[in-house]
This record gives structure tokens, sequence and C-alpha cells, in this order.
């Protein structure tokens, strides 16, 4: 069972990288990240989730640096992008991974509340973005419906760097 601070991790991030999309369609998009987020809970449960959760919450202890802590999120995001399942639950699986790294980090005493919050501020942004447009590849503010745009974000072969 995923460690509540890691759902609540995961849901603080989930909601502040919403804030830093740029949907087209806003109500669909506000409907599609309550649903994604109130399904956090019950994604930590499952087998798999335990499994990232576990994983990269060991993991998390080696980003102390923020290089390092961007090049995991990549490694959670090539990681989850493999899982069976829907879009949605794989979206909910990175966040809960980046959530229990993060956790970890957060007991680290190599690295300070005000740089991981820093780390974090770039990751919203980034994250905003890539779910805006789907994925590299994909230019400006993205097509299709917020769904299309979680698909592709998990079937793009690569993401953008981190700006």
């Amino acid at each position: 069972m995923a460690h509540p601070d890691v759902q609540e991790e995961s849901a603080k991030l989930l909601d502040s990288v919403f804030a830093a999309t740029d949907f087209e369609d806003t109500d669909d998009a506000q409907k599609t990240f309550t649903n994604i987020r109130s399904e956090l809970p019950k994604t930590a449960m499952s087998a798999d989730g335990a499994k990232l959760v576990q994983k990269f919450a060991s993991l998390g202890s080696a980003a102390t640096a923020e290089s390092t802590y961007m090049d995991m999120i990549k490694i959670i995001w090539r990681t989850v992008r493999l899982t069976p399942g829907t879009s949605f639950v794989r979206l909910q699986l990175f966040f809960l991974a980046i959530g229990a790294m993060t956790v970890s980090v957060r007991k680290s005493p190599n690295v300070s509340d005000d740089v991981l919050e820093s780390w974090l501020q770039k990751v919203e942004v980034w994250l905003g973005r890539q779910l805006t447009s789907g994925g590299k590849g994909c230019v400006d503010g993205g097509e299709g419906s917020v769904n299309d745009r979680i698909d592709r974000f998990f079937s793009t072969p690569y993401l953008h760097d981190f700006d």
C-alpha cells in the first residue's frame, strides 16, 4: 500500500501540473484531471502502483541534484509507458512514482525544501507543456481532446528536454 504522503504529494503535483496546462476545452480537462486524481488511491494500491512506489521511493535517495531528479522523471516516464493499462492509469502511476521519489527526496538531508520546490516548479511547467501538446513532435497547443493528448504523451517516442 502506498504511504499517504506519497498519495498527497502525487495529488498536489497533479493539481499543479493541471494548472500549468493550456487545454482549449477547460471543462473537459478539469473533469478528466479530477477523475484521474480521484482514482490515485485505487491505483496506488494496485500491484503496479505498489511496485512503482516502492521502486522510486528507494531510488529517490539518489536524486540529490536537479539533473538527477529530472533524469529520474524521464526514467519514470519510460518505465510507466510500458506498463499495461489505459493512459489514465499510466498517468496515475507516473504521478505516484514521482510522488514517491519526491517524498524520499524531502526526507533526505542532502536537499533543502527550497531547492526541491524549485525543481518541482520546473517539473510542473514542463509537464503542463508536455500534456498540453501531447509530447515531442507536437507543437504549439497540440491537437485533439485531453484524452488524445494523454494518449500521445505515452506513445510519443521521447519527451522534450527540460527548459
